[in-house]
């Protein structure tokens, strides 16, 4: 079995390296305390505040009207913590999620009850400041009727 001769970079070559390291450290994590500044990756560096998301299941649907659906979910990832209290989190553990923007169009209520899906806290912008869960996503797809 024969060894290949080692690489070995000149002291130039090394230079450089360290170089381009420095730039793009001195580009992407200086000041990570100021405000975001510098790109959407240092928003894990900030303190407090931030948007409250969860992943969650479908425990039961209510149809409001044909394109309006209410959820009951039982929260399963939350952003605030492991232990912290969930926004309109009831008395079981579960929370109503609603959706604005028809994704759940094309799915039946037996068809979402046992799937799992993201919610994000929201605010309105209206007289009426009453924050709501609303619907990001729901994981898989319906099957074509």
């Amino acid at each position: 079995m024969a060894f290949e001769k080692p690489f070995l970079l000149t002291r130039a070559a090394i230079a450089q390296i360290q170089k381009v390291v420095q730039e793009y450290n001195n580009r992407n994590y200086k000041n990570v305390n100021e405000p975001l500044k510098r790109g959407r990756w240092q928003g894990r560096y900030l303190i407090g505040g931030g948007t409250h998301e969860i992943w969650f299941t479908i425990i039961s649907v209510e149809c409001v009207s044909p394109t309006e659906m209410i959820l009951t979910v039982q929260p399963t990832w939350y952003t605030g913590g492991c232990t912290a209290a969930i926004p309109d989190e009831d008395q079981y553990g579960y929370v109503t999620v609603e959706d604005v923007c028809e994704i759940l169009l094309f799915y039946t209520a037996e068809d979402l009850v046992g799937r799992t899906g993201r919610a994000t806290y929201m605010y309105p912008r209206s007289d009426y400041c009453t924050p709501k869960w609303l619907v990001d996503t729901i994981c898989g797809t319906p099957e074509c009727a």
